[in-house]
């Protein structure tokens, strides 16, 4: 019993590896001139491309699928591998236990039996055998409680494993999101200003190829903006990454940054136990950020 719980405490880790992070990610389409993008017209290959992006979301959500199903599938086959040892060894040794105690017990009862008769010894020979299988039913409760333990920690494990996956996945598909969709930063803008109250001037730093495809403005966003304040402009910022949008008014700056928020959502989930209740977690919050330093006309 001690080598089988051995055993479970330690059982043998399996390598797991991750697919590189360079592999989840797309290559960055280079954006051509103003004056380039306006003269020239659009190949028939880079119009193929565009259409495939948006199934490049539908594969790699496939593969998350994949390697999730994966993961609890090992974990399934582990416990019930260790729950079938546990259960052949544990009836071994019962069994061992019962004709150990019933030898003992007709030992003792026939020896008696010489002295005070066959009935008293058969009693006493029927008691010592409920005693030991009443301590063999104890221990092995024990043991299978502190399986049942060693198990939950194996799934725990397995738990973080799936929402390192879970994030990874995130990650790719709002990348592949913002090259796709020109709405995703629009609800960036729009969730990140939902319900404030008016301000006298507002600027709205995004990268140069977001503030590109943000144009035209959808009337649901320009309605939005045009509650804020009056004085509403778009810097658009060559060197910045997609997704970034940092929004700053006269008292307040707000970082609705795709990193920004994929990162602040890593950092909780990573800090919630397994057993935790489901939260709602809102993209786009508002909380202090940098003042970006520009010298840009905006659009």
């Amino acid at each position: 019993m001690p080598n089988l719980w051995k055993y479970i405490a330690h059982p043998k880790a399996e390598p797991y590896q991750f697919t590189e992070a360079a592999e989840l990610l797309t290559d960055e389409p280079q954006m051509p001139s103003s004056e380039t993008a306006e003269d020239a017209e659009p190949l028939p290959e880079e119009e193929a491309a565009l259409s495939e992006e948006p199934s490049e979301s539908t594969d790699t959500l496939r593969y998350a699928e994949v390697q999730a199903d994966r993961l609890l599938r090992d974990a399934k086959r582990q416990a019930e591998a260790i729950r079938e040892q546990a259960k052949r060894e544990a009836e071994q040794q019962l069994a061992e236990l019962r004709e150990q105690a019933r030898k003992e017990g007709y030992d003792a009862g026939f020896s008696e039996g010489e002295k005070d008769g066959a009935a008293k010894a058969e009693a006493e020979g029927r008691q010592r055998y409920q005693e030991r299988c009443d301590a063999l039913s104890a221990e092995v409760s024990r043991f299978l409680e502190r399986a049942s333990d060693a198990l939950e920690q194996q799934l725990e494990r397995n738990v973080g494993e799936m929402r390192d996956l879970a994030i990874a996945v995130a990650e790719k598909v709002v990348s592949v999101s913002l090259k796709s969709s020109s709405e995703v930063i629009g609800k960036m803008i729009h969730t990140a200003i939902d319900k404030r109250k008016r301000r006298e001037w507002v600027r709205i730093y995004l990268a140069e190829c977001d503030a590109k495809r943000l144009q035209p403005i959808s009337p649901p966003l320009a309605a939005a903006l045009a509650s804020l304040s009056d004085q509403v402009r778009i810097v658009p910022v060559a060197d910045d990454e997609s997704g970034t949008c940092i929004i700053e008014m006269p008292d307040e700056i707000i970082d609705a940054s795709a990193s920004t928020q994929l990162s602040n959502i890593r950092g909780i989930v990573a800090d919630v136990p397994a057993d935790a209740p489901r939260q709602k977690f809102e993209i786009g919050g508002g909380g202090p950020g940098r003042v970006p330093q520009y010298d840009s006309t905006g659009l």
